[in-house]
């Protein structure tokens, strides 16, 4: 990069101090500005913040202290009523309990008024109203005062014993003389505060003779009184000059209120509530407001002291910022200024400590020693661009063999059908137990052998799931490395060592000769042609100890296939990797990175694992565990199926290929089938509706051919509403689920070369044309 700086000419290095030049007039902020401003705001911000939530949390509290300290006084007042009504019920008590009384309520002892209530009794006992009621609740007499006068009056029968005539008949109506009342009554504007008790006799004091009530006035001289007791100003509601306030309540039921003035003054109202729980009167009393002020100066003193810490604090940063960080900074890009300005690679920047900074300038040198290794770094790079795309066309190459590899699979598998069904046909017609029979059968067995080996390049294209049969590994390992060894130099030895009871699992025999081959085929190379290459097999019973590979492995009984090499082994940074597709350990043009993965693969869908161990210089061996199949069931020995009719069955055979087509109407019209032939889908359609397609039992139809397919000629049947079963044929069935084939309507799936024997059971079973509703189930 420095290089291609030097190179870019004078021209350019004028410009940009021009450039340089023009942005330093313009004085934008520097580091060291940007960074106070940035502290700056951060502590005010942050201040801001605390002051906020300070001032909050200090406003809630007083706040909560407040409305305590204005209950607890006008819990005060309220108490203080409350309490001056029970005096005033004692006091009607002691009067109500004398057999004066009593008579007086009988409508004896007229004189009783004026011989008990006099100016200066009544005046002792602040009561301006006394009324007595006998037992049938008629005024029997009693003293009022007025508000203007001293001397005690007749109550005034239809005003004062009107006034308390519900409470009256409260009192009287139990007569058992347990009943009394108490309470404010509003008559005009006048207020009285009342008690109301029954008048019994001292010699029966459980039966009720009358009622007495003893009222006073709540006037200016009571609320002073009790003011006076409490120690705290009350007013009536309508003489303060604060009516029109908002009050907020203070407990339920609304009886107790409170409302601020100003900063200074607050007012709580007490209402005290009639029988009906409408107020009979309201007060008010002003309180100071200590709290409120002490709030305020907590609150200015809290804003001074975070102002003066916020100060204090992004002095004491922005020096500590200054000093170890931005003066850094700045000798930092004076040094990186210098690299650039000199462009001379050799030079380094200062690394002091071991902070980021020290970190960034450690890094600033290694990305100048990098500069100085670019060019062999880009070489490198060149080559490893190379070897990938060789392993891409290796890639490549492998993917075509694949393709190439299915599609002789499919058209020798169509031969095939030809030549069994052919020798099928010939050997029916041999008598058994001649010498042509004999020989018949040795075809028909090198045509299934063939088959196999169609199969073995279906796999090797890996399409289809493993077809999983009861193999005995110890008889394929011989077959396996007796072909092997053909293969490999005759310096290289080659031995098998079996020390297992029980070699049967579930598998497929082409993809675990695939395993064998590939790992045998690794130890060879990993031996530079010089060596000994151990194949050994044995039981294990995991979870194990000395397993490796096998930890995520559930429990159980295991084959233990161990390939072991003389060679150098795996370096322990490679082990992790050489699973990988197209990681290779070998020279150029050895070796596509595909052998390892292919054994990890394989080994995974037959349910094991695949393990190394290299130790160094030790050689490596390889491990693949694979399950033990459960012990099989003694097999009857296979019978010779009787040759059963198909006489009746009308049958629409469909194929491309003439070989497939003469043979399979051939073996059909044998088994006494009415075969109609069509060369494609297209003429098979035609066909289908020109003869009346429910006229057929069943359609036979290959998969790929021109013009229309089977799978769309099956289509077009089911579509047609006809009930004519449709066994679909093909010639490359890996890639098709038998599965899904039966939900789209085809009743089988037969792979080619037929299995004639199991295309006689299918026919079977298909009902006749005739029967409705009919399917190939």
């Amino acid at each position: 990069m420095l290089s291609r700086m030097a190179g870019t000419g004078i021209s350019r290095r004028q410009s940009q101090h021009r450039i340089s030049g023009t942005f330093a007039s313009i004085s934008p902020m520097t580091l060291r500005t940007k960074a106070w401003a940035a502290v700056l705001a951060v502590t005010v911000l942050l201040v801001l913040t605390l002051l906020w939530i300070g001032g909050q949390v200090l406003a809630t509290a007083s706040d909560r202290l407040e409305r305590e300290f204005v209950s607890r006084g006008a819990q005060r007042v309220q108490n203080a009523f409350e309490y001056r009504l029970g005096v005033l019920e004692r006091t009607a008590r002691d009067y109500a309990n004398w057999d004066d009384t009593v008579e007086f309520a009988a409508g004896r002892r007229p004189e009783y008024p004026r011989e008990n209530f006099t100016s200066e009794t009544l005046a002792n006992l602040g009561i301006p109203l006394m009324l007595v009621y006998d037992a049938e609740r008629r005024p029997a007499g009693g003293v009022h005062v007025p508000a203007t006068g001293t001397a005690p009056q007749r109550p005034a029968d239809g005003a004062d014993f009107a006034l308390f005539a519900p409470e009256i008949a409260t009192v009287i109506a139990d007569r058992t003389a347990r009943t009394a009342t108490r309470g404010w009554k509003k008559a005009g504007s006048v207020v009285w505060a009342y008690a109301a008790v029954p008048v019994t006799s001292q010699q029966d004091a459980k039966i009720t003779r009358g009622a007495l009530v003893v009222a006073r006035r709540l006037d200016q001289a009571y609320i002073a009184e009790l003011a006076e007791v409490i120690r705290q100003p009350v007013v009536l509601a309508a003489d303060h000059p604060a009516t029109g306030l908002e009050f907020e309540p203070l407990a339920e039921g609304g009886t107790l209120a409170f409302a601020r003035m100003d900063g200074q003054r607050i007012l709580s109202r007490v209402s005290l509530l009639a029988r009906d729980r409408s107020p009979a009167a309201v007060l008010v009393t002003e309180l100071d407001r200590p709290i409120h002020r002490a709030a305020v100066q907590a609150g200015w003193l809290l804003a001074g002291i975070g102002l003066g810490t916020a100060l204090l604090f992004g002095v004491m940063f922005s020096v500590l910022l200054d000093r170890f960080v931005i003066r850094r900074l700045q000798d930092l890009h004076d040094t990186v200024h210098r690299v650039g300005s000199e462009d001379d690679p050799r030079l380094r920047a200062a690394v002091r400590g071991a902070d980021e900074i020290a970190r960034l300038s450690t890094a600033i040198n290694s990305m100048l020693d990098a500069l100085a290794r670019s060019r062999s770094d880009r070489e490198l790079a060149r080559r490893r661009h190379e070897r990938l795309q060789e392993q891409l066309v290796q890639a490549q190459k492998l993917e075509a063999i694949g393709e190439f590899a299915g599609g002789i699979a499919h058209d020798f598998n169509n031969c095939l059908t030809s030549i069994i069904g052919w020798l099928t046909l010939l050997r029916e017609e041999l008598p058994q137990g001649g010498k042509q029979r004999e020989q018949a059968d040795f075809a028909l067995a090198a045509a299934e052998h063939a088959t196999a080996v169609v199969g073995q390049l279906r796999v090797y294209s890996r399409q289809g799931e493993p077809n999983l049969v009861r193999t005995s590994l110890r008889e394929l390992l011989g077959d396996s490395l007796q072909l092997l060894r053909s293969g490999l130099p005759p310096s290289i030895e080659l031995q098998l060592i079996s020390n297992c009871d029980h070699d049967q699992l579930l598998a497929d025999p082409t993809q675990l000769r695939q395993i064998v081959m590939n790992l045998v085929r690794n130890a060879a190379d990993a031996m530079a042609g010089t060596g000994r290459v151990t194949v050994r097999l044995d039981n294990v019973t995991l979870p194990a100890a000395d397993c490796p590979g096998a930890g995520q492995l559930p429990a159980g009984h295991y084959l233990r296939l161990a390939v072991e090499d003389t060679g150098s082994g795996v370096a322990p940074e490679l082990q992790e990797r050489i699973f990988e597709p197209f990681f290779t350990t070998g020279n150029a043009g050895r070796g596509t990175g595909l052998g390892l993965p292919v054994v990890r693969s394989v080994a995974e869908r037959h349910r094991g694992a695949v393990g190394l161990s290299s130790p160094p210089g030790a050689g490596a061996t390889f491990f693949v565990y694979l399950p033990i199949a459960a012990a099989a069931p003694v097999p009857l020995a296979p019978s010779e199926p009787a040759a059963q009719s198909l006489a009746g069955r009308r049958l629409l055979l469909v194929d491309d290929d003439p070989k497939v087509l003469q043979v399979l109407a051939r073996a059909l019209v044998r088994l006494g089938c009415d075969v109609v032939t069509a060369t494609d889908g297209q003429d098979a359609w035609e066909q289908f509706l020109r003869l009346d397609g429910r006229t057929f039992d069943c359609v036979l139809t290959d998969l790929t051919m021109p013009r229309v397919g089977g799978m769309q000629l099956g289509e077009r049947i089911f579509n047609s509403r006809m009930a004519v079963p449709v066994i679909l044929m093909t010639a490359y069935a890996a890639a098709l689920d038998p599965e899904r084939i039966r939900q789209a309507g085809f009743h089988a799936l037969l792979p080619k070369p037929l299995d004639f024997g199991r295309l006689t059971r299918l026919l079977q079973d298909i009902r006749g044309a005739n029967t409705a509703g009919s399917d190939c189930a």
